[in-house]
């Protein structure tokens, strides 16, 4: 009877969904897939980046990071339907998280989407989100109450 179940559990093992990021986006598929597209794209161990958080306080205890070359995601995106919507979209100013609607448009230099890899490593698990980075104009500073905030017009570079 063991000998049974073990055998079934080795042919019918349940794969797990897990978060992965692909060059700069973040999908949720199941670990097979993940394996799988490993060994498609010819991924090395060496060249997977492993984020570590702590689980009470992230939706998730890791996270691993490649990047393929050979897939641009803004142009064709393979894994489309494994991308994980954003629901949050945290902005950054004077390396403190803020609301919008404490910058005037005319006080910004420039505006910056951070890598996932450089905003996990800076801001832990709220890096997972998309975090944009805004650089004030010298001499310039964040309001103390809230103006209304900015509108991003062409699209961040």
């Amino acid at each position: 009877m063991k000998i049974i179940f073990c055998f079934l559990f080795l042919v019918n093992n349940p794969t797990y969904q897990k978060y992965i990021i692909i060059n700069n986006n973040l999908y949720y598929m199941s670990s097979d897939m993940i394996k799988s597209i490993k060994t498609e794209y010819k991924i090395q161990e060496n060249d997977v980046r492993k984020y570590f958080f702590n689980s009470d306080s992230c939706f998730t205890s890791t996270v691993e990071s490649i990047n393929i070359k050979s897939i641009n995601p803004s142009i064709d995106d393979p894994f489309a339907r494994f991308n994980v919507k954003n629901t949050e979209l945290l902005f950054i100013c004077e390396d403190k998280f803020i609301d919008d609607k404490y910058i005037l448009q005319d006080d910004i230099e420039k505006i910056e989407v951070l890598t996932k890899d450089e905003s996990i490593k800076k801001y832990g698990c709220k890096g997972l989100n998309t975090i944009i980075r805004i650089i004030l104009k010298r001499g310039r500073s964040i309001q103390k109450k809230p103006i209304g905030g900015f509108v991003i017009v062409h699209g961040i570079r």
